[in-house]
């Protein structure tokens, strides 16, 4: 579609002027009535219009300049929106991604409370507790080992949900 073109038949048909002009400026020009001009002339200038503003919105949103062909106003539509859906997935990447290291570190907190380990018992002279050095007896113990591992927060066998 020439722009160019296209804007200058629109320019010469907003002016007053006589047949003559029609015939030798308009693209449209379709014989000395009007009626057969102006609603090619109209449909073209909104394809043109639409095809502009989603090209517009693509360089604006940082895709690839395409020129648009008559059919691809709808591809391009689409393009936008998995724009936009991209930028909203970043986003919640950002966000999960902090959600993480909040929650690592108050795991880190949570690290050697017994009730929140996953091997926790109420009698603390079983499994894995019974080495463990977050155990009151093995305070001192300088073999003790660190079994503390995080229950999850409701892992089915903790002896209590935190």
């Amino acid at each position: 579609m020439d722009y160019i073109k296209m804007a200058e038949s629109i320019a010469l048909c907003g002016k007053s002027h006589g047949i003559d002009k029609c015939k030798s400026g308009c693209i449209y020009y379709s014989g000395n009535d009007m009626n057969k001009c102006i609603p090619k002339m109209t449909a073209d200038c909104a394809d043109a219009i639409i095809k502009l503003y989603y090209e517009n919105q693509a360089l604006y949103r940082g895709l690839s300049p395409i020129r648009l062909d008559e059919n691809s106003a709808k591809s391009m539509e689409l393009a936008i929106e998995v724009s936009e859906l991209s930028q909203m997935l970043k986003e919640e990447k950002r966000r999960n991604a902090e959600v993480k290291k909040e929650r690592d570190a108050a795991i880190q907190q949570l690290h050697g409370y017994c009730p929140a380990c996953k091997s926790y018992t109420p009698n603390h002279n079983e499994g894995p507790c019974e080495e463990c050095k977050h155990k009151y007896f093995q305070y001192q113990n300088p073999l003790a080992k660190d079994n503390w591992k995080w229950n999850g927060g409701d892992k089915q066998g903790s002896a209590r949900r935190i």
